[in-house]
């Protein structure tokens, strides 16, 4: 059991869990269960009986025995529970505020990671979501996304090389809806959703430029579906 979800670190976790195991016992029985280093049990005793875990017994030599696991656990997991939705409620009232204010018109983010996290948390598109892909990358989150899309009617369509690297992650595109044509490309990705919002990400650079945008993004949409009707299809 992850006891350190408790609030207990870890020679905390690994005393308590000795000292149910033993039953009632002596500081040396414990450390030498436990792990713990013999100088350092007593401080971790007297933690876990502050915190109301364990009990000492006034023989001699000491000895300490758990209060009942399930009676402390079910209280510490409870109070835990409700710390969490206070947070929750918390959390709505920050986003509330947070949405008081408008998206800048233009921002950057770098590294893959974060440009994971900026695809997987926009909002989806209502009529439209075209891109420009590099590799065509089967990311199951941007995977289940578009398959979501393509069941709403949303209009989907992609345009990026295709070459030995990408032949099998368009076949995966393909099966779920995306409609793909053949475009040259040598390091950009591209998404252009409702002619709103703009993301481009270069590749080489590993940075991402957001621009939300509404005469930008109908002009993006306008020249995707140019180079839409003049790429080649796509023979997988």
């Amino acid at each position: 059991m992850k006891l350190e979800l408790l609030g207990l670190n870890e020679y905390e976790s690994k005393t308590y869990q000795a000292v149910v195991d033993l039953g009632e016992s002596k500081s040396h029985q414990i450390s030498a269960k436990s792990g713990v280093p013999y100088g350092r049990i007593y401080d971790v005793l007297n933690s876990l009986e502050q915190k109301g875990l364990i009990k000492l017994i006034l023989k001699k030599p000491k000895t300490y025995v758990a209060i009942d696991p399930e009676l402390v656990l079910i209280k510490q997991i409870e109070k835990q529970i409700s710390e969490l939705e206070k947070m929750k409620e918390e959390a709505k009232k920050m986003k509330t505020k947070y949405e008081r204010f408008p998206e800048e018109a233009v921002f950057v983010v770098k590294g893959k990671e974060n440009f994971n996290k900026l695809i997987s948390t926009r909002k989806e598109p209502e009529k439209f979501d075209y891109a420009i892909k590099y590799v065509f990358d089967p990311h199951p989150v941007w995977m289940r996304k578009t398959k979501n899309l393509v069941s709403k009617k949303v209009d989907v369509k992609s345009i990026g090389p295709a070459n030995e690297q990408t032949k099998e992650n368009i076949k995966k595109w393909i099966k779920i809806g995306d409609k793909i044509k053949q475009f040259p490309n040598e390091g950009v990705a591209m998404s252009i959703m409702d002619g709103k919002t703009v993301i481009i990400a270069l590749i080489k650079s590993d940075v991402t430029l957001v621009i939300n945008d509404e005469a930008f993004g109908k002009m993006m949409a306008d020249l995707f579906q140019a180079a839409w009707k003049t790429s080649k299809e796509m023979k997988i």
